[in-house]
């Protein structure tokens, strides 16, 4: 039988704590008093960490950040964002930077990590995201040799 080992890596926020890592096979991930208001100044990082070899696979139900309506070239979501990451934040393969009512729709993690990270502002806040995570273990194929 074979044993599943999950690493812990610890990120910290310099807003109101809300940094979580999330290790089951399924859950749910949420903005801060969501279906409420995020709180102002936040910076949070959610990492899904997946056996190896695992795919991450993120739909989000509802998703509301507050709009950036008209940024210069070169710009996107200024205010308050959603940003997500296949691996580490910062660091692995970027999926997106999201705000307004531009929901990333689904996402899937190859890396066996998906980072999210939260950013909001002092001023206007929006009811936030809520999104649902499920691991799939990925069927392992002999190859020729086998």
């Amino acid at each position: 039988m074979q044993s599943l080992t999950y690493n812990a890596y610890f990120f910290f926020s310099s807003g109101p704590e809300c940094s979580r890592n999330f290790t089951s096979s399924n859950g749910v991930i949420k903005t801060p008093g969501f279906p409420d208001k995020y709180p102002n100044n936040l910076d949070c990082t959610f990492m899904i960490i997946a056996p190896k070899m695992s795919e991450i696979v993120v739909d989000f139900d509802a998703f509301d950040m507050e709009p950036d309506t008209t940024p210069p070239p070169g710009a996107l979501c200024r205010y308050d964002w959603l940003e997500i990451w296949d691996g580490f934040p910062a660091v692995g393969p970027h999926i997106g930077r999201y705000c307004g009512n531009s929901s990333p729709g689904r996402v899937i993690s190859y890396t066996g990590i998906l980072s999210m990270t939260i950013n909001t502002d002092s001023a206007i806040a929006r009811e936030g995201f809520s999104a649902n995570y499920t691991v799939r273990e990925r069927s392992l194929r002999q190859g020729p040799e086998g």
